[in-house]
């Protein structure tokens, strides 16, 4: 499939290299760009990247790129303006008119010094709602997935993940039981370059206009390059407020603050309240991944327990008042439903 993405402004030449950061990152969840080379005829690629093509044109104030997963894609950009130098159309070209108007394309300065564009840093991840990761190692190419989630729109998902050793570090997400990869969604890869830190960090927002569609997803670490050790670092997944969500004591109603006091240690409550469900284990002392999906019968929760921690609580809140089925580690759990004022 090729996507083309555009752009506009001053100067068309010095946009390519911004646009192309931009779009690898909104199609393939690459925070950086990786190491670029050139053919023999002078066309910029992606050395270590097979199937990954990626094509750019400019002409005036407009840049495109166009990216590939199907094999070498082309990209041309046609400017046509009136008298008084105003743009009347701009379309794509063919390759004879390309090459006439821009026959110098390939060289080196038309595109500006990309390395001296800076990328905006990514947002960190959520402290109170995001997701701790501590492995200690990972094969080379192996796969370990960290839970699954129903991604809806408004929600925003975030990651920081480094590795102490290694070459190369994959995060994201794909469908349930797509073992193999095929076709990975909001992923962030990064190859150590030299000394410097292997990390991935980005942060995705999920829009109406986001090429991903709402539903059940399932987030992976990889090793891409050989073996990884010391993994570490945070995923949020944040709800846009439709969903399952993760909260803190402070963002609990009153009412149903009230009704926790006096709940017993280890011990799994649900107080519906105001058109939602909230689940309370306190004392539950893991980090954890959580995975909701909507049943026929209401809101399933499906809580994964990642690492020990010394203390700590458990509180989620559902839609609905009813109809709530609450497991661990995929084993359904008892709990008991409180009322406000109870």
């Amino acid at each position: 499939m090729t996507a083309v993405y555009g752009t506009r402004g001053e100067d068309g030449r010095t946009l390519a290299w911004p646009l192309l950061a931009w779009a690898v990152r909104d199609r393939w969840g690459w925070r950086t760009l990786p190491p670029v080379e050139r053919s023999p005829r002078g066309k910029p690629f992606f050395p270590g990247e097979a199937g990954r093509w990626f094509s750019l044109s400019h002409s005036g104030g407009i840049a495109l790129c166009a990216l590939s997963e199907d094999g070498p894609v082309g990209v041309d950009v046609e400017v046509v303006r009136d008298g008084d130098d105003q743009i009347l159309s701009v379309g794509l070209m063919s390759q004879e008119a390309a090459a006439e108007l821009l026959e110098d394309w390939d060289d080196d300065d038309d595109w500006g010094d990309w390395e001296d564009w800076d990328e905006p840093e990514p947002l960190s991840a959520d402290e109170e709602n995001a997701l701790p990761v501590e492995i200690d190692s990972v094969k080379g190419g192996e796969i370990v997935w960290l839970g699954e989630y129903q991604l809806s729109c408004g929600d925003q998902v975030n990651y920081d993940l480094s590795a102490d050793a290694g070459r190369g570090l994959e995060v994201g997400f794909a469908k349930p039981g797509d073992t193999s990869l095929n076709i990975r969604y909001f992923s962030v890869s990064n190859r150590r370059q030299g000394s410097e830190d292997l990390r991935c960090a980005a942060s995705f927002t999920m829009e109406e206009s986001s090429p991903v569609e709402p539903g059940r997803y399932a987030l992976y670490v990889r090793a891409t390059d050989g073996p990884l050790t010391d993994v570490t670092g945070k995923i949020a997944v944040t709800s846009g407020g439709e969903g399952v969500v993760s909260l803190t004591v402070e963002d609990l109603p009153e009412a149903v603050q009230e009704a926790m006091r006096g709940c017993g240690i280890r011990e799994w409550y649900v107080i519906p309240y105001d058109g939602r469900q909230y689940i309370s284990c306190n004392g539950f002392a893991w980090s954890f991944g959580y995975q909701p999906a909507l049943t026929e019968e209401g809101w399933r929760g499906n809580v994964v327990r990642f690492q020990k921690k010394d203390r700590g609580r458990l509180l989620l809140s559902a839609p609905g008042e009813e109809g709530l089925e609450l497991c661990l580690d995929g084993e359904p759990v008892a709990y008991t439903v409180l009322t406000c004022g109870q």
